[in-house]
């Protein structure tokens, strides 16, 4: 009996190190939070993506919160008591969270509840943290490139239309509007 124990242990640990490995290798930080003692395990990566090493984070629930940007709170903790009360399959949010550096990164946080006790009330969640900063700086760049571009077509005097290879208009100037009545110009695409 001890045998079959000791090697479904055996097992279910290699199972897991293989689970923490491939999301690691992808990019991924795990997390895995008992809600009850609010003892949550960070993996290598999770801390990493921050710039720390394994032994200088404590497996906190304070240790997550304190890093998530204080502009990014109120919106995460919404999000993910909605999932811990049941209401969201699971939990997805985009946040920044500081790195030991004094930096922000972007990071795209999901989770889902696993275990559940009687009562209805969340035990477990496990989940991973992707840092998405590279996405996040280029949409900024992009909607600044658009800025730039919009402000620029406005500033003509004479209407300006842009239409895509299909024909469709994605972008006018506020003089082409105003010549034409149109109320919403459309987006560049």
């Amino acid at each position: 009996m001890l045998d079959a124990l000791d090697t479904a242990r055996s097992a279910l640990a290699r199972n897991e190190e293989r689970w923490v490995m491939a999301l690691e290798g992808a990019g991924h930080g795990v997390w895995d939070r008992d809600v009850e003692s609010e003892h949550v395990y960070f993996s290598r990566q999770w801390k990493e993506m921050l710039g720390y090493r394994e032994d200088e984070i404590a497996d906190t629930l304070d240790e997550w919160e304190s890093r998530v940007h204080p502009e990014d709170r109120a919106a995460r903790s919404s999000d993910l008591q909605r999932h811990l009360r049941g209401e969201t399959p699971q939990h997805i949010h985009e946040h920044r969270v500081r790195c030991k550096d004094g930096s922000y990164k972007w990071v795209s946080e999901r989770g889902r509840v696993v275990e559940w006790v009687e009562a209805g009330r969340p035990r477990r969640v496990i989940g991973t943290r992707t840092d998405i900063t590279a996405r996040k700086e280029a949409e900024q760049a992009l909607a600044s490139a658009y800025a730039q571009l919009q402000a620029l077509i406005d500033s003509y005097p004479g209407g300006v239309v842009m239409v895509n290879a299909r024909g469709s208009v994605v972008l006018v100037n506020r003089r082409f509007s105003a010549l034409f009545e149109i109320r919403d110009a459309p987006v560049l695409i």
